[in-house]
């Protein structure tokens, strides 16, 4: 033996280098093919090693590096990513299954999409009752702030901004046609026209506005984004919140509770018609 690795521990160090570098080498040529790679099927449909890596490295991003080198959590960032992976597939054949004749004409995606349309969203009814319970529990104690309906006109220049609100101030009827001429914020597309904001939403230099009368435009307010003139479209006063505010708001929220509910229900019943296999040794090897 050299008279250099006589030190036991020089080696050791050096082995554990060597193994780990092998290692490095042998997952990187793996890497190179991860097209062809199974890392999970179902049915007939196989589920390959570079779409998994791309989802799991998404989901990675999510925990904290400390976090990863618990295996608990790598394997759990793992299950997160192949279960929508394998979801689809189960989809997919379901939706095959289901209508053999669109097999050939649509994409994967589009069959899915008419899949989940027939057999999961035209199912979902909220009835009136529902409404009313979930209303009934969530805000008929609530008060609703103070909101305001404003229109907006944003713009960089300073100049640009006084003149804007030195013309709008005696001509406030046409403030919809300046925001289409001279507004960079997103809204301008629409005459300027905000959603309904209260004072927890709006930032510090904009509280003011709540104090303006209706059709009033207000003048030139500087923050750190550039320069803003508003005009008040209406007030809300502080009151109690009632069903026909939130009718819609509820109704979405329960038809997307119901939708998840019975999507979880149609994916265990399928799954249960199909073998699923996962390549868990290669899943294990995945740093």
């Amino acid at each position: 033996m050299l008279p250099f690795f006589k030190n036991k521990k020089v080696l050791l160090i050096l082995i554990i280098f060597l193994s780990t570098l092998a290692l490095f080498l042998i997952w990187k040529f793996k890497s190179k093919n991860t097209s062809q790679v199974i890392i999970a099927q179902v049915g007939e449909e196989k589920i390959y090693l570079n779409d998994f890596l791309e989802k799991y490295y998404e989901f990675k991003k999510e925990y904290s590096k400390t976090s990863l080198k618990n295996p608990k959590t790598r394997k759990l960032v793992k299950d997160l990513a192949l279960k929508p992976l394998i979801n689809q597939k189960i989809l997919f054949l379901s939706a095959s299954k289901t209508y053999p004749n669109l097999n050939k004409t649509l994409s994967q995606e589009d069959l899915i999409k008419k899949f989940i349309q027939d057999e999961i969203q035209s199912k979902i009814k909220v009835s009136d009752e529902e409404i009313n319970s979930y209303f009934s529990s969530h805000y008929s104690e609530k008060i609703a702030p103070q909101r305001i309906k404003l229109q907006h006109i944003f713009v960089k220049d300073a100049s640009l901004a006084q003149k804007i609100q030195s013309f709008l101030k005696n001509r406030p009827n046409q403030f919809t046609s300046r925001a289409h001429k001279y507004s960079h914020s997103p809204e301008a597309e629409n005459g300027g026209y905000l959603p309904w904001m209260s004072r927890i939403e709006a930032l510090p230099e904009f509280v003011p506005l709540f104090n303006l009368e209706k059709e009033a435009v207000s003048p030139v307010i500087k923050t750190s984004y550039g320069y803003h003139v508003f005009k008040l479209i209406d007030t809300k006063p502080e009151g109690t919140i009632t069903l026909e505010e939130k009718s819609k708001e509820i109704l979405e929220i329960l038809r997307l509770e119901k939708e998840r509910q019975l999507f979880n229900e149609k994916i265990k019943i399928f799954a249960n018609s199909l073998e699923i296999y996962k390549n868990t040794k290669l899943l294990r090897q995945i740093p």
